[in-house]
């Protein structure tokens, strides 16, 4: 609730003062767009803070799942921030922020459950012909710096994708789904008149979430892992058509540009 209050207040702040940088710019109040400047900087940077807390949650989570895999810790509360973190990042995505209140006061964590999917050596040793480690060792959790601004929308797409399907497909081939499904969305003009002259929400009532999800089963036999949970999860499937809507969104402003990655 903090985080949300926190967020939501930056971003009026924001709006506020480039609505006044553009009244002093237009009455050529010299001292006026220096001051809005200053306090669109502040804004800004409040804004960067509150988004590298939220990447540096999700950092410690995948941190912490995989070293636990070979060190065993043998610290209940950190066991139990990891789950709390775990659950608390998806609340924190940013379309999130004006849902309605959840209600948390009666959930209590009474226990848990560890699956084991796979087993293997992970080769930790130096490598003879490079004198290297196999296994590269994971950044340091909280360095991390702001988004470039002109790679925030994709960023956010990408974290979404992280949300959606986890950590065990990369980066590179979620998106490459999720373009897929946008780039044969845009083909079918019929949606695209739709998608043009309803809002979002609009959209997510009508039919447009069902279109995405008849484009998913015709990929499904290349992203059929990905396919599968769309399919199989309603909620998630509507969250899936509502980050294409902002996938297509961010191509036809110049924000995201088709067949874009990231690593």
């Amino acid at each position: 609730d903090r985080f949300a209050q926190r967020y939501k207040a930056a971003q009026e702040q924001l709006q506020t003062w480039k609505q006044a940088k553009r009244e002093a710019e237009h009455n050529s109040d010299q001292a006026g767009v220096q001051k809005a400047e200053h306090a669109i900087k502040e804004a800004g940077e409040a804004i960067d803070e509150l988004d590298l807390f939220r990447k540096n949650l999700q950092s410690f989570v995948r941190s912490y799942e995989f070293l636990s895999q070979i060190i065993s810790f043998d610290d209940p509360e950190l066991e139990q921030l990891c789950v709390f973190a775990k659950h608390l990042h998806p609340l924190l995505r940013v379309d999130r922020l004006e849902q309605d209140e959840i209600d948390l006061s009666e959930l209590a964590l009474t226990h848990y459950r560890l699956t084991k999917h796979q087993e293997q050596r992970l080769p930790l040793e130096v490598q003879e012909d490079n004198a290297d480690y196999s296994l590269r060792p994971v950044s340091e959790v909280g360095s991390g710096k702001p988004h470039d601004p002109d790679k925030k929308p994709l960023a956010e797409i990408i974290d979404r994708l992280n949300d959606l399907f986890g950590a065990e497909v990369s980066d590179e081939d979620k998106l490459h789904f999720a373009q897929g499904v946008a780039d044969r969305i845009e083909r079918d003009e019929t949606v695209m008149a739709e998608v043009n002259r309803n809002s979002p929400q609009q959209l997510m009532h009508g039919q447009f979430p069902q279109r995405v999800a008849d484009i998913v089963l015709d990929a499904m036999n290349d992203n059929e892992k990905m396919s599968m949970e769309i399919l199989d999860n309603k909620e998630k499937g509507k969250d899936f058509a509502m980050l294409i809507l902002q996938l297509i969104a961010g191509r036809q402003d110049g924000s995201v540009s088709a067949g874009a990655g990231q690593r």
